[in-house]
Parts: C-alpha cells; structure tokens; sequence
C-alpha cells in the first residue's frame, strides 16, 4: 500500500474516532436548539391530571412517543398532574408536568415510533443536592448536572446516533421525585461535537496527507 494512501487511511480512522463521541448534553434551551435542529413541542396540557403511566403508557406528542413506568418502587408518582401542595417544589411554568420518580430500580421511559437524534426537557428539581438520576440513550448513560437545592432548569441532549428509547433510572441508594414540562425533541441536529483529542487526531491525519503530498511532488521535481 502506497504512503498516500496509508495517510488518508489514518485520516479516514481519526474521523471514525471523532465520531465515537455520540452524545453531547445541553444545559440551555438555546445552546440545545441549535445543535438539534427544527424540534417538535409537547407541553403536556392537554392531559388529565391524575392520568397515571406508572404500569401503562401514556401516548404522547400526538402519537409520535409514550411515556411509562417500569419496576415496582414507583410508589405514588410516575403520572400526569397539576402541582398539588405536596409537590409544588416540581412546579416549571404553573401548567400541567409530568411527576416523575426514580426509586430502588425503578423509573420511566420514553419510546418513540420513529428514530430521533434530539431530546430536552424543563424540570423542576431534578438532581437536587445529591446525584440521584441518570439517563440511558444511544447505548451512553448520562448524569445530569447536581442542583443546589429545588430548581428550575432545562438538561438536553443531541446524538450523533439515532435512537427510540431514553430510559431514566436512580442511581444507587438515591431517589428522585421531579417534574417535567415542555418536552421537545427532533430527527436533525448537528450532532455531537468531536472530543478536542478526537479534532487533534484528524488534523494530524490530514497533515500525513498533506505531508505525503509534498513529498510525492518533490520527488516529481
């Protein structure tokens, strides 16, 4: 095998790698907008309060994904509801949520009809003081951001890989009761940006091939 061919080779291998980085997460609503693309909105107001989905899913987006619970710790969550007293701490915007608990092996989940690449949520007190929660997607699981105390915030996140399933789920000996409004998510993005060690190595790829280039031609000359 020729050197210039070996080049593009280690440069073909570099831009595998950059692609390996399949998840990148947002914290922002117009950091996330713009690396997923044109998204789709549910706001969950249309919905009944005390409409559970903690044994039977519960459709969603007009059809386009549920929602439900899986395990037997669930408890009194894992339903549609307006912010009742007891848990006014979940509260996002004053609308109707969905009031969520992760616990003892058990949680929630969205599966979607079609593939996607992009999803985000509002929440309110989610990971609050303690790592309590993490996401499983595209074959990566992901720890939200800790919280100081009960608030309001976005988390998101974008995948180079397309996926159906997101399933959340509490990490050892924590639990975690919050709500979450106005999920969007999408098919198009951008996807997730290369590791900075990834970039390195396709510019050093790129550079063989350069490199091998100016050889060739002197060699000519």
């Amino acid at each position: 095998m020729s050197a210039l061919r070996l080049a593009l080779l280690g440069a073909a291998l570099c831009a595998s790698t950059s692609a390996a980085a399949a998840v990148s997460t947002f914290n922002d609503l117009a950091s996330f907008s713009a690396a997923a693309g044109s998204l789709n909105l549910e706001t969950v107001n249309s919905f009944t309060a005390e409409t559970s989905f903690r044994t039977a899913p519960v459709a969603l987006g007009g059809g386009a994904f549920q929602v439900q619970g899986y395990g037997s710790g669930q408890q009194d969550r894992n339903f549609v509801d307006l912010q009742p007293p007891q848990f006014s701490v979940f509260n996002v915007d004053g609308s109707t949520l969905l009031n969520v608990l992760v616990i003892g092996g058990s949680g929630f989940e969205f599966t979607f009809a079609a593939p996607i690449k992009a999803f985000g949520f509002d929440f309110g007190a989610m990971q609050n003081n303690l790592n309590r929660t993490f996401i499983q997607v595209a074959g990566e699981t992901l720890s939200p951001p800790v919280q100081t105390g009960d608030v309001v915030g976005f988390y998101g996140f974008v995948s180079t890989t397309p996926f159906t399933t997101i399933r959340f789920g509490n990490v050892s000996g924590q639990s975690d009761g919050f709500g979450m409004d106005n999920l969007r998510w999408g098919t198009g993005g951008a996807g997730a940006v290369p590791e900075p060690a990834s970039w390195a190595m396709l510019i050093a790829g790129f550079g063989m091939v350069g490199a091998v280039s100016r050889r060739r031609k002197a060699v000519a000359a």
